[in-house]
């Protein structure tokens, strides 16, 4: 995925797929890591916003590069609040799936944030 979202924008999704079945989990998180200058954080399922792994499947999605189908639990989700993207630039959003017996990672994506009008 290659987002574009402006810095303090809210409600912006932020979507990752993955080749595996997050259905089972029992823990998902995206560690976002801010270019120089930025803040980096991890939003969780128990953060606010939080991160899910929608059990609906998405059908030639544009949030992806190329546009592309995604079955249902094999995508992250993360829904900006706008206090979370500080800084203007490339930011890298790796996504991290955890259950009873496995821990794995989605490709690293970049995600441009660029300048609000204010």
């Amino acid at each position: 995925m290659t987002a574009k979202i402006k810095v303090g924008e809210k409600g912006q999704p932020v979507k990752i797929a993955t080749d595996f079945d997050m259905s089972g989990s029992t823990g998902l998180q995206i560690v976002f890591t801010a270019p120089t200058g930025g803040t980096s954080f991890t939003a969780t399922q128990a953060t606010t916003p939080a991160v899910s792994a929608p059990a609906v499947a998405l059908t030639n999605d544009p949030a992806f590069t190329p546009t592309r189908s995604v079955s249902a639990s094999q995508y992250f989700l993360y829904t900006t609040d706008g206090t979370e993207f500080d800084i203007a630039g490339d930011w890298i959003a790796c996504g991290r799936y955890i259950d009873a017996t496995l821990e794995l990672e989605a490709d690293p994506v970049t995600i441009t944030i660029t300048a609000s009008c204010a």
